[in-house]
């Protein structure tokens, strides 16, 4: 037993050894507008007109795992994603009203550098001569699936629901290699969520408004603005 545990120690951490991974963060605006028409009609909006309230901007979290071909530059970053949008309403007596809606995504990120595609890049490093530009400039495109976590709460009410939404995104970045080691990415990317449900948003504020279950669905919109940091220490292979 003892030297199965150790096995598994040195196995896990040859891997960490052999990792070419990065971490992402940025800030995500979201539009929403059918949900947001629905959260609109809360009861302290009391001029009794239609309007849009928009969720505060969220903020993106990533992991990624990074892989590439071999004879063109093509790059695939299959991530795991969590971003977090609220609309929060202050009431009196220190009460308040809560909207949440939480993203946790797989995107198969595939970058393609179209002015260096058949280039001999040593990337990350940069370390060969060549345009910074030329080489580390990509297209990104990202489809994916996404968890939904839906959620409202009051002192007087709770509800959560829950779907799981097909995505696409498209973006551009820039490669920035520091050293053999790291590169730092910034990156501008904006994703489409098809048909995304939340179930039962359109009751929450029963007596007091009636409002049409098809609202509970629409087309979610967010734009990604961040950077990623990528770290890869067997990036001699390449």
């Amino acid at each position: 037993m003892k030297k199965l545990s150790l096995f598994l120690v040195l196995l896990f951490f040859f891997q960490i050894l052999n990792a070419q991974f990065g971490i992402s963060a940025g800030y995500k605006p979201i539009t929403a507008k059918n949900w947001e028409r629905v959260i609109g009609e809360h009861p302290s909006n009391l001029s009794g007109n239609e309007s849009n309230e928009s969720f505060a901007n969220g903020i993106h979290l990533g992991v990624d795992y990074w892989f590439r071909l071999k004879n063109y530059r093509v790059e695939f970053v299959p991530e795991l994603s969590f971003s977090r949008f609220t609309r929060i309403y202050t009431l009196g007596e220190g009460k308040e009203d809560f909207f949440n809606a939480q993203f946790l995504g797989l995107h198969f990120n595939t970058n393609f550098y179209i002015l260096d595609l058949k280039g001999d890049c040593d990337c990350p490093t940069f370390s060969k001569e060549g345009n910074s530009l030329e080489k580390g400039f990509f297209i990104q495109l990202a489809p994916g699936v996404d968890y939904i976590f839906n959620s409202y709460k009051t002192d007087g009410n709770s509800q959560k629901a829950n779907d799981i939404v097909p995505s696409v995104g498209i973006g551009i970045g820039i490669d920035f290699g520091l050293n053999d080691l790291l590169t730092v990415t910034p990156m501008v990317k904006i994703h489409h969520y098809f048909n995304a449900e939340w179930e039962g948003l359109n009751t929450i504020y029963e007596p007091t408004k009636l409002i049409s279950e098809d609202l509970n669905t629409n087309n979610v919109t967010q734009l990604f603005a961040g950077l990623r940091i990528g770290l890869r220490l067997d990036s001699d292979k390449y």
